[in-house]
């Protein structure tokens, strides 16, 4: 899915604009969506290719299965890409992403978009990050989610500078820091860390019980997927310091 942080008391306004940007950049690279009921004729493609992936993959998605089939509504139709959550956070809104269409794929094109061109193109919306995972807040869940994570996008026998970037909200259980120790023991051993400009940023977000994870790449280049600032001018983007 796709994590939305947004305003002060605008999630709401937030996730109908977010909806729209969302809606207008999946048809873009993936088709007018279906609305005779029908999944996308990609999902078969990507479903093939699941198939053929190597044990690391095959297990990730096991573990991700319930968000990687076509979701029914309650009569039988397949979900529209895009179905939104209410997560009772204050400035926080979750956007489930059915597939094919991939999270990370939509958030990277949308920022490359406001880099080229910058312009306001939200008013309720701050960041929009990507998550590949989510299990339950406790340490043990995190770490075994971590583990395929980092088996999945990091090289295995290549160097790679990493870094982790965890925020915590409504949830006293687990630390920030107890978190990026117990997630950068579990690295691999090429992998090093670079809090400036690593290749590969670990995203952690713990809200309440449930913990939002990816990996990804060009979350510095694109100021933390920061939209509001990425829709700044160069000039205003130097003078105001990215959000979050």
């Amino acid at each position: 899915g796709i994590m939305v942080t947004t305003a002060l008391r605008h999630e709401k306004q937030a996730s109908k604009e977010m909806r729209n940007l969302f809606c207008d950049v999946a048809d873009r690279l993936y088709g007018p969506e279906p609305l005779d009921g029908t999944a996308p004729p990609a999902a078969t493609a990507t479903a093939a290719a699941g198939a053929a992936a190597n044990d690391v993959d095959d297990q990730l998605e096991r573990e991700l299965a319930a968000l990687r089939e076509p979701a029914l509504d309650a009569t039988g139709r397949t979900r529209r890409r895009f179905w939104w959550h209410d997560l009772d956070i204050a400035c926080v809104c979750f956007c489930e992403v059915q597939p094919p269409v991939d999270p990370a794929r939509i958030v990277t094109s949308l920022c490359e978009t406001l880099a080229q061109a910058p312009q306001p193109m939200t008013r309720y919306t701050s960041r929009a990050l990507p998550i590949q995972a989510t299990c339950m807040a406790n340490l043990p869940e995190m770490v075994r989610i971590a583990k395929l994570l980092f088996q999945k996008h990091f090289p295995q026998d290549a160097p790679c500078t990493f870094s982790i970037q965890a925020k915590v909200r409504n949830h006293t259980k687990t630390t920030r820091m107890e978190i990026i120790e117990a997630l950068a023991a579990v690295a691999p051993k090429t992998a090093t860390v670079d809090l400036t400009r690593p290749e590969l940023v670990v995203i952690v977000e713990v809200c309440k019980t449930i913990a939002m994870m990816s990996v990804v790449r060009d979350y510095h280049t694109y100021k933390k997927f920061n939209l509001e600032v990425l829709g700044q001018s160069d000039a205003a983007s130097t003078a105001a310091p990215a959000a979050g």
